[in-house]
C-alpha cells in the first residue's frame, strides 16, 4: 500500500513540476475566470504592422503597446496623471528626486509580479544609445535609477523636472515598462527585435488584454487577462480590424467600435470626439520673408512630418473646420514655389530678398524645448534655417510655441497659429456599448470599462 501511494506521489510531484516549468514559458494557458459576457467586441483601428515596443511609431503600433504593456502613470482626460502601474509618487528638491511605489497587484500574464527592477530595468535600457530607442533623448536628465524593494524605487535627475512623471513616465512618454526577467540576459542591441518583443506567442504583457492570433495585413484578436491588476475585463473577446478601411467598415456596420482620422458616414453609429489634454501651437509673430503670417503659418505646417514628433501626444483638439488646421498632406516644396520662391545654393529666396529663415523661440518647458528641437530639425531638413533662441531672447521672433489647454472645448485658433499635434481621432461606437467614455491617451486601455448590452449569454 505505502509503495503504491509513494508511486502515486511520484506521479503528482512530476505533473507539478511539469505545470510549474510550463508555467515560466511566455506562452501559457491562463485559467478560467468569471467574466462577465462571452462577447467578441469588434473594433475598426488604424494597421499594426510593428509590435516591437522599442521601435513602434505608428498610431496603430502604439495602440497596440497601450494595451499590452503598461507605463507608470496614464493621463486623465484632464491631463492630471492617474494611477497606472505605479501607486504613489513624490518628488523632492523640486522635482530632482523621484520616489516610485508601485501597485503590488500588478502583474505580467506568467503570473510573477511587476517589480521596481522591471521598471529599473526598462527606463536604463531606454537610455542606453545600443538600445536604439528613438526618443532615447528625453532621457538625457535621467542619472540614476535605484531599486529599495520590490514595489518601491527612486529616480534621480540632472535637474528639477517637476513635469517629468506627467511628460516622461506616462503613456504620452512611451516609456512601456518590459519584463527584465526575460530581456536582462539580452545584449542592449539584440533587446529590439527579440521574440520576446515581436512574436505574439512570446509576448509577455501586463495589460488587460492578450493578442492570441494576427491575420497578416487584415485583424488580431484578443483574449482578456483575467487577472489584470485595473480589474478583469468585462468582455473576453477583441477582434481589431484594419482591412477593408475603417470607414467602409462602418458604412457596412461591421464594427461595434470603429476610429478613423477623418469624418466618416456611419448611420447608426454615434459619433463622438477624442479629448486631448492639451496641444501644442505655432504662432507666427511677424511676417516671414513678408508673408502675411496667415499664409507663413499655412506653409510651416505643411513642413511638419507629426507622426515623427515622438514624445508629445498624436492627437489634437483643434477639429478639421474650426481652425487654420492644414492638411499634412501638403507638399512644402511646391507650395514654396507657389508664393515665388526657388532653391540657390540649398536655400529658398523668392526674386532678390534675403533666404527664408526662421527664428524659433524655445519654450520653457523641457519638453517643448525637445519639440522646438525636433521642428527646427525638419525645417532645416526642406532647406529653411532655423534659429533657436531661448525664452528669454529680447530680439524680434517669428515662431512661437505654445502650450495650449484643449480641455474641456476647443478653441478656435487664430489666422497666424496652426497645430502642431494634430489630426483629431473621429470615434464611432454603436448602442452595444453604453457608459463608455472616450479617453484618447489609453483609447482601449479603458476597455476593462466597457459595459455591453446583453447580446450573448452570460458564460456563467
Amino acid at each position: 500500500m505505502r509503495k503504491a501511494l509513494r508511486g502515486m506521489a511520484v506521479l503528482v510531484c512530476a505533473g507539478l513540476l511539469a505545470g510549474a516549468s510550463a508555467c515560466g514559458a511566455p506562452h501559457l494557458r491562463l485559467s478560467r475566470s468569471p467574466y462577465t459576457y462571452n462577447t467578441a467586441i469588434v473594433v475598426g483601428t488604424p494597421a499594426v504592422s510593428n509590435i516591437d515596443p522599442v521601435t513602434a511609431r505608428t498610431v496603430g503600433d502604439r495602440l497596440f503597446e497601450e494595451v499590452v504593456y503598461g507605463t507608470l502613470v496614464s493621463l486623465t482626460p484632464a491631463g492630471a496623471p492617474t494611477a497606472q502601474l505605479a501607486k504613489t509618487w513624490h518628488s523632492q528638491n523640486g522635482g530632482r528626486l523621484w520616489t516610485i511605489t508601485l501597485n503590488p497587484f500588478a502583474k505580467w500574464w506568467s503570473g510573477r509580479p511587476v517589480t521596481a527592477t522591471d521598471v529599473a530595468w526598462s527606463l536604463t535600457f531606454y537610455k542606453n544609445p545600443r538600445s536604439h530607442f528613438p526618443r532615447r533623448r528625453e532621457l538625457g536628465d535621467l542619472l540614476w535609477v535605484k531599486v529599495e524593494s520590490p514595489t518601491r524605487l527612486k529616480i534621480a535627475l540632472r535637474r528639477a523636472d517637476p513635469d517629468f512623471v506627467a511628460n516622461v513616465l506616462s503613456t504620452r512618454g512611451g516609456l512601456w515598462i518590459l519584463p527584465s526577467f526575460l530581456l536582462k540576459h539580452l545584449p542592449p542591441d539584440r533587446v529590439s527585435g527579440s521574440d520576446y518583443l515581436t512574436q505574439i506567442k512570446d509576448v509577455m504583457g501586463s495589460g488587460p488584454f492578450r493578442p492570441i492570433h494576427t491575420t497578416a495585413g487584415k485583424s488580431m484578436t484578443w483574449t482578456a487577462y483575467p487577472h489584470y491588476y485595473g480589474g478583469a475585463p468585462k468582455t473576453k473577446y477583441l477582434k481589431w480590424r484594419w482591412k477593408p478601411r475603417v470607414e467602409i467598415s462602418l458604412k457596412e456596420k461591421t464594427l461595434d467600435l470603429g476610429v478613423t482620422p477623418l469624418p466618416a458616414i456611419a448611420p447608426g453609429y454615434r459619433r463622438e470626439r477624442a479629448v486631448s489634454t492639451s496641444q501644442w501651437v505655432a504662432t507666427i509673430d511677424t511676417r516671414v520673408a513678408g508673408l502675411a503670417p496667415h499664409t507663413a503659418a499655412a506653409l510651416l505646417s505643411l513642413g511638419i512630418n507629426r507622426q515623427a514628433l515622438s514624445g508629445v501626444p498624436a492627437w489634437s483638439s483643434v477639429w478639421p473646420g474650426d481652425s487654420a488646421a492644414v492638411s499634412p498632406q501638403g507638399n512644402l516644396s511646391r507650395s514654396l514655389a507657389r508664393f515665388g520662391f526657388r532653391l540657390k545654393h540649398q536655400l529658398w529666396i523668392r526674386r532678390n530678398e534675403s533666404p527664408l529663415t526662421i527664428t524659433l523661440e524655445e519654450p520653457r518647458q523641457r519638453s517643448g524645448q525637445l519639440l522646438a528641437h525636433r521642428l527646427a530639425g525638419q525645417w532645416q531638413a526642406d532647406h529653411i534655417p532655423v534659429r533657436l533662441v531661448p525664452f528669454t531672447f529680447q530680439g524680434p521672433v517669428d515662431v512661437r510655441l505654445l502650450l495650449v489647454p484643449a480641455f474641456p472645448k476647443a478653441e478656435r485658433l487664430s489666422r497666424n497659429q496652426f497645430p502642431v499635434v494634430w489630426p483629431t481621432e473621429y470615434w464611432y461606437h454603436s448602442p452595444l456599448l453604453v457608459h463608455w467614455t472616450v479617453n484618447v491617451w489609453q483609447p482601449f486601455y479603458e476597455v476593462a470599462g466597457w459595459r455591453v448590452l446583453y447580446r450573448t449569454s452570460k458564460t456563467r
